[in-house]
């Protein structure tokens, strides 16, 4: 890559100390920098991002996400159900509507049983499983 004479460098602090700025030298920035919209937002962001350490992320439930994992855990057993029956004749049926309805059962049954299971072990409070696991529609 060709030298670039014109592009002025600076160095990248390397620790916290570097970083801060000189107060004394500069008094009308003191009062501005540590406005009081931004001072709990520089604290908090100091911890972590507050964006994921909050506890209300952590304990909002995701209604729509837990139906819709609920509805798709009943379609998918209830679809295994009627496989069941069509297999053993107590329903008539082609051998296409059989397969297909496995192959409905497992697509619905297989993500609502995963959901489902992080909603209750999330609503037990079981160690390693939050709400915030579970997408939000």
């Amino acid at each position: 890559m060709a030298s670039q004479p014109h592009a002025r460098y600076t160095r990248v602090p390397t620790s916290d100390s570097d970083a801060a700025p000189d107060f004394a030298s500069h008094p009308q920035t003191a009062s501005s920098a540590f406005s009081p919209s931004t001072t709990g937002r520089a604290r908090a962001s100091s911890d972590g991002d507050i964006r994921f350490t909050g506890p209300d992320i952590q304990r909002r439930v995701p209604k729509r996400s837990v139906l819709l994992a609920l509805f798709l855990l009943f379609l998918g057993s209830a679809s295994l159900v009627v496989f069941y029956l069509m297999q053993s004749g107590q329903v008539e049926a082609g051998g296409q509507q059989k397969w297909t309805c496995l192959a409905i059962a497992f697509l619905t049954l297989m993500p609502g049983f995963y959901e489902s299971r992080i909603a209750y072990y999330s609503w037990r409070q079981a160690p390693g499983y939050s709400f915030s696991q579970i997408p939000r529609y």
